[in-house]
């Protein structure tokens, strides 16, 4: 753990700069430079939450992993303007998804990186434009709009 104290000129301490801009002073916990940066807990309960960090840390790591190389799998399937760009690009959305329930990642960002891939799906033409729905579903609209004014 690092914490700052306010520069004294009285106080030197070993490998530090002395000089008028510097105004605080870096001072490590010695116990965390001997361990190699790896805390030395003595209390129990902090042990136990050091041990479970670590695994979550893992964990949301390789989730996140996964979820960045579906992401660039999909670009690059973009790029080669394979067949499969479909399947990529919902195999990535996949995994922003499963990222962001857990919350590895927030939603509003999964939700951007989604909306860039479909975006550039729409673009290259593999999937039909929002304005274009199946004539089943408007004549299913028509008739729905048309009960209500009847009712009334």
């Amino acid at each position: 753990m690092v914490t700052l104290w306010w520069y004294q000129r009285s106080r030197k301490i070993a490998g530090q700069i002395n000089g008028p801009h510097v105004k605080y002073i870096a001072i490590t916990n010695e116990r965390q430079e001997i361990s190699g940066g790896r805390p030395l807990a003595n209390i129990k309960s902090q042990i136990k939450r050091n041990r479970q960090n670590e695994n979550r840390r893992l964990r949301n790591r390789n989730l996140r992993g996964s979820a960045r190389s579906a992401v660039n799998q999909a670009r690059a399937a973009f790029e080669e303007n394979a067949p499969e760009t479909k399947e990529a690009v919902l195999k990535a959305i996949s995994a922003l998804d499963k990222a962001a329930e857990k919350g590895i990642i927030h939603k509003n960002n999964a939700a951007r990186r989604k909306g860039r891939l479909m975006k550039r799906l729409a673009a290259l033409g593999n999937t039909p434009a929002k304005d274009e729905a199946p004539e089943e579903n408007k004549a299913a609209a028509k008739k729905t709009t048309a009960k209500k004014t009847e009712k009334k």
